[in-house]
């Protein structure tokens, strides 16, 4: 019974699919960045969290690793991971990995469909 119960959890994950967050400061063109993401797996937070010295990098590592265009491709390498952190704004930053760590379930998810 556990494994159907853990692979009724797997499909779930997968069925999520992609994820955004609008972030206007970081637009161009009068149009927002759009940052997209797929969620994050509990060892994908492990990965971001094994070995960081502070919160700080916790959030900038999500943020590297998770980020996305609309064509799946990564929007930042780790070689911005000391931009985002130090020449950043604090709080869009932290908005973007808000997003990322704690994704909104979508509508149908909440209406039972």
């Amino acid at each position: 019974m556990g494994s159907r119960i853990a692979e009724r959890a797997k499909a779930h994950f997968i069925g999520i699919g992609m994820r955004s967050v609008e972030v206007p400061e970081w637009g161009a063109d009068g149009k927002p960045l759009v940052v997209w993401f797929k969620p994050i797996s509990l060892a994908e937070r492990e990965k971001a969290h094994v070995g960081a010295a502070d919160f700080a990098e916790i959030v900038v590592r999500t943020i590297v690793m998770k980020a996305m265009d609309e064509n799946g491709e990564r929007l930042f390498s780790a070689e911005d991971k000391m931009i985002l952190r130090t020449e950043a704004a604090g709080d869009v930053v932290q908005r973007i990995f808000q997003a990322i760590d704690a994704a909104p379930p979508k509508p149908s998810d909440l209406s039972g469909n």
